[in-house]
C-alpha cells in the first residue's frame, strides 16, 4: 500500500465527467492524483490541482514531472470559436510531448469508438487524428474507446429526458433503428485504471452488454419521466437542424445523433428526481454490474486492434412519476378535447355558415333573400377575434399537460381560463353565447386537474 500511496498519476480535468469518475477509481485504489484543469480554482485538499496550459509546454512538463501515468479526457465536444477540434488536435499533440518529455511511464488516452481519418465529421477525424499522434510519441499507451457515457450527468440519457418532458413532438433521425452502445462512467473509470496497470499497447472497444435501437432508447426514457411527446421520424438532417435549435432551451448543448456510433449496447437505471429550473435529469449510480471477465480477448473486424470490454451495467428504467408532468387523466382529455373542437367550429362557421339574412325588394315588387357569412360581412380581419377561444383552448390544455413539471402552469390555466371569461361578455354583444361552452370545457379541465391526487401516476419499473 505504501508504494501506491508513492505513485501519482495525472488525470486531465479530474473535476470534469469522466475525469472525476477515473480520479476516485484511482484514490480507491490506493494512487494519489494530480490534475491538469481549465478551472484551477475548483482545487479540492484530496487532488493536487496544476493548470492545463497549452500555450506554456514547458509548464506542461514540469506539472506532470514525477508521475507514473497520464489519463487524458481532454477533448472538445462542441466548437466554439477558435477552440475547434483542429485545435483540440493540436492541443493534446503539446498534452502527449509534455508527457513524453516529463518522463512518463504511461498515457492511457479515452477516444471513441470507430475513429476515422477518413471521416466526414471532425468530431470522429479529430478523434482519429489524436489517436495517431498518441502512437508517435514513443510512450507506451493505451486506448479506450467508449460509444456512449451515461450515469450522473451523462449527456445523452440526461438530454433526452429533458427534451421528452418539455416538447410535444421529439425528432429521430430516420427511422431510429440505429444501434447504440453504451457504457456507464464508473465502468470507463474501471477499465481506464486496469488499462493503466499494463504495459502493452492496446486499443480497447469500451462497450458494454445490452444492444438497443435509438428509437428502443427513446421509448424506454419517454415512458420513464411520463412523456407524451410524439416521436416523429424525420430526415437525419432535418433532425440535426432541430437539436441545434433546441440546444439554448436545454441551457446546454444536446446530444447530436452523428456522435452516436453505429453499434451499441447499454446500461443503468434512470431517476427522475424533479425538475427544477430546467436541470436535466440524473441518472442513479446503482446498478448490477455485469458478471464476467473484465477484458474479452476478442478481436472486433472493424477494429482490428481493439479488443472489447463488455462491461457496462444494464439500463433499467425507472418511472418516478409523484410532482412530475405528462399525463391527462380522462375527464380532462374529454373537456379539453370538446373545448377544441368546439372552437375549430366556430372558424369554419366564421368562414361558412349563413349568420345574416338579408332580403330585398326591388321597385318592380321582386324580393330577393340573401345571406352572407361572418367573413363576409366583416372582413378576413374577424378570423383573428374567432381563433381567441382556439389559441386559449390550446395555452390551457398545454399548461395542464405541462403542470405536474412546472410549478406556475396551474395558475396559468385557470388565468386564460379567466380571461376568456371576459372575453365572452365582449363576444356576447357582437356573436352571441357561441364561446361559452368553449369556457365552461375549460374550467372543468381545470377543476378536473386541480382535484388529482398527487401520487397518481405510480412509480414502476421499466427496464429495457
Amino acid at each position: 500500500m505504501t508504494a501506491k500511496l508513492d505513485t501519482v498519476d495525472v488525470v486531465t480535468g479530474a473535476f470534469g465527467y469522466s475525469g472525476a469518475a477515473i480520479t476516485s477509481e484511482l484514490r480507491a485504489a490506493g494512487r494519489r492524483v494530480r490534475t491538469l484543469t481549465g478551472h484551477p480554482d475548483r482545487a479540492g485538499t484530496e487532488v493536487d490541482v496544476r493548470p492545463l496550459n497549452f500555450d506554456d509546454p514547458a509548464e506542461l512538463t514540469r506539472s506532470m514531472r514525477g508521475a507514473h501515468t497520464l489519463y487524458n479526457t481532454f477533448w472538445v465536444r462542441f466548437a466554439r470559436g477558435h477552440l475547434d477540434h483542429d485545435a483540440a488536435v493540436a492541443n493534446s499533440r503539446t498534452l502527449f510531448e509534455a508527457a513524453a518529455a516529463a518522463d512518463i511511464q504511461r498515457i492511457v488516452h479515452v477516444s471513441i469508438t470507430q475513429p476515422s481519418l477518413g471521416s466526414p465529421y471532425p468530431y470522429f477525424r479529430g478523434k482519429a487524428q489524436v489517436e495517431k499522434v498518441l502512437a508517435e510519441i514513443g510512450v507506451s499507451y493505451a486506448i479506450a474507446r467508449p460509444a456512449i457515457l451515461f450515469g450522473g450527468e451523462g449527456v445523452l440519457v440526461n438530454n433526452l429526458a429533458w427534451l421528452l418532458r418539455h416538447l410535444p413532438v421529439f425528432a429521430v433521425g430516420g427511422r431510429g433503428r440505429y444501434r447504440v452502445r453504451g457504457i456507464h462512467v464508473e465502468d470507463l473509470a474501471r477499465l481506464c485504471v486496469e488499462l493503466g496497470a499494463r504495459n502493452d499497447t492496446v486499443v480497447v472497444d469500451a462497450v458494454g452488454p445490452q444492444s438497443l435501437t435509438f428509437r428502443e432508447l427513446v421509448a424506454a426514457v419517454r415512458a420513464a419521466v411520463g412523456s407524451r411527446a410524439v416521436v416523429l421520424p424525420v430526415p437525419r438532417a432535418s433532425a440535426l437542424r432541430s437539436l441545434e435549435r433546441t440546444e439554448p432551451a436545454a441551457g446546454r448543448h444536446v446530444a447530436h445523433p452523428r456522435r452516436i456510433p453505429g453499434d451499441g449496447r447499454w446500461p443503468r437505471r434512470l431517476r427522475r428526481p424533479g425538475d427544477r429550473k430546467g436541470r436535466l435529469h440524473r441518472v442513479d449510480s446503482r446498478a448490477r454490474t455485469h458478471a464476467g471477465p473484465t477484458l474479452c480477448q476478442r478481436p472486433r473486424s472493424a477494429l482490428p486492434v481493439a479488443e472489447q470490454a463488455p462491461l457496462s451495467r444494464r439500463l433499467v428504467v425507472k418511472r418516478e412519476m409523484a410532482g412530475g408532468g405528462g399525463r391527462l387523466r380522462r375527464g380532462e382529455s374529454v373537456a379539453l378535447a370538446v373545448a377544441l373542437l368546439w372552437s375549430a367550429a366556430l372558424l369554419v362557421a366564421a368562414v361558412l355558415a349563413p349568420a345574416y339574412q338579408s332580403t330585398t325588394e326591388t321597385s318592380s315588387g321582386t324580393v330577393t333573400h340573401g345571406s352572407a357569412t361572418l367573413v363576409n360581412e366583416n372582413g378576413a380581419g374577424v378570423l383573428l377575434i374567432i381563433a381567441v377561444p382556439l389559441l386559449v383552448t390550446l395555452i390551457v390544455g398545454y399548461a395542464l399537460w405541462r403542470r405536474g413539471a412546472r410549478r406556475g402552469a396551474g395558475p396559468v390555466a385557470w388565468t386564460f381560463t379567466g380571461l376568456l371569461t371576459g372575453f365572452n361578455l365582449v363576444a356576447m354583444l357582437s356573436i352571441g353565447p357561441f364561446i361559452m361552452p368553449v369556457t365552461a370545457c375549460l374550467a372543468v379541465a381545470c377543476t378536473i386537474r386541480q382535484t388529482r391526487p398527487p401520487g397518481e401516476a405510480g412509480g414502476a419499473a421499466a427496464p429495457i
